[in-house]
């Protein structure tokens, strides 16, 4: 697939698809995933919809035949609603009425519980100690219990929301947020025997977790994860893109945006993975930096470069640069680590014009030389260095321009809103 003209060697076209690498042998490429960095103004955006936009029209060949490329986009802004309608797909806006429930009932137990302890952790803004784990998983326990039994306490059962292709399990009732809150407020006396805690105590650390999670249910964020899933979801469109209602980007954006990366990301590592006509080809995180800007960051990287490796899914995320993910270091020097050590194990990267103090912080990550960082403090708009290769060997790397046409020019004009 074109990508650009190589301003090294004649303007000849540079070609790249990340899955082609990944399967060649010797491989070129230990993932699928891609990273584009560089300040604003630069051609970041441009460059992920046209890269995004001739991805999906090349059909996956397949022994019993071709099928379309799908992709789901996690889009702040809207910024990708031109893209999706191309496809004939319409974008959903999340809020007011339209809802992701976290703890939908296809998922898995243990992938419902992976949501929630992110989502409390996230609210929260730190990491679970093993107790409140523990609570956690007591309150969700008893939840379980009292929707099969159909005695929720202050409620009837939910309803699960169809349309969608994840995996249903018809034995078990909806739990939503709200469910495992009023669980987390009643734990019983059996559970607090079992934890060989005081009944205050207890009460304590619950009663926390539980206005956490309020803030989803009956706060300033109530309307985007506290329901079942809303029908008005396309789960079998070629693009899913997912839109953020302005209205709650107004006071806790990163927050908003974090919590719907992390449940699109659970959700991702269960759901297609039985047919190919169903499977998510692209995972894409344009303003990446948001979710950078969350503690538990190489946490929810991990999510998304373990989605590239198992599920074969390209997770494509942007950031302005290197600080970005230093924003994460509240917890330490070891949460820094901890994000930089998963960046160095994208495949690709797509560096745009930044500072060379940015640049400078970069090369260990793409395993830059004194020549790259001066090339990179030197791009003009709509030119980047490309990197790809095996980790922990010489990358390769490119110089290339990114060139559209005038239809995808207007695809990729930014700031619909």
């Amino acid at each position: 697939m074109p990508i650009g003209s190589n301003l090294l060697n004649r303007r000849e076209t540079v070609y790249y698809d990340p899955f082609d690498l990944y399967q060649r042998k010797p491989q070129i490429l230990t993932d699928r995933n891609i990273c584009a960095i560089g300040h604003v103004g630069n051609g970041k955006s441009s460059w992920m919809k046209t890269f995004l936009t001739r991805s999906l029209c090349l059909k996956e060949r397949l022994p019993g035949g071709d099928r379309d490329r799908r992709a789901v986009i996690i889009d702040r802004k809207g910024e990708y609603a031109g893209v999706a309608r191309m496809f004939g797909c319409q974008p959903v806006e999340l809020g007011h009425g339209v809802c992701i429930n976290p703890l939908d009932p296809r998922l898995t137990e243990q992938q419902q519980l992976a949501v929630l302890e992110r989502f409390v952790g996230l609210l929260l803004d730190r990491m679970l100690d093993g107790f409140e784990k523990e609570c956690i998983l007591g309150a969700y326990n008893q939840a379980r219990v009292q929707a099969v039994a159909g005695e929720k306490v202050g409620g009837s059962a939910s309803k699960p929301a169809g349309d969608s292709h994840l995996v249903d399990d018809p034995s078990v009732p909806g739990l939503t947020l709200d469910d495992v809150r009023r669980a987390l407020m009643t734990l019983s006396d059996e559970f607090v025997t079992e934890t060989l805690r005081t009944r205050p105590e207890v009460n304590r650390v619950a009663s926390e977790l539980a206005f956490a999670i309020k803030h989803l249910t009956t706060g300033s964020l109530r309307g985007l994860f506290n329901r079942p899933t809303t029908t008005a979801f396309n789960w079998s469109g070629q693009i899913i893109d997912i839109v953020i209602h302005p209205d709650y980007l107004l006071t806790e954006r990163e927050l908003v945006y974090q919590l719907l990366v992390a449940c699109v990301s659970v959700w991702l590592d269960q759901a297609w993975r039985a047919d190919d006509s169903e499977r998510v080809d692209f995972l894409v995180v344009d303003e990446g930096w948001d979710a950078a800007k969350a503690r538990q960051f190489g946490q929810l990287l991990q999510d998304w470069t373990k989605l590239g490796r198992s599920r074969g899914i390209c997770v494509m995320l942007a950031l302005h640069g290197p600080s970005d993910y230093e924003s994460a270091g509240d917890l330490g020097d070891q949460q820094v680590a901890m994000a930089k050590r998963l960046l160095m194990e994208i495949g690709t990267f797509v560096l745009f014009n930044m500072r060379e103090q940015e640049a400078n912080r970069l090369r260990d990550i793409a395993n830059l030389t004194d020549e790259d960082v001066d090339t990179i403090v030197g791009l003009q708009p709509h030119q980047y260095l490309l990197t790809l290769g095996v980790s922990g060997m010489t990358r390769r790397r490119f110089l290339v321009e990114h060139r559209i046409t005038d239809r995808e020019a207007e695809l990729v004009d930014s700031d619909t809103r």
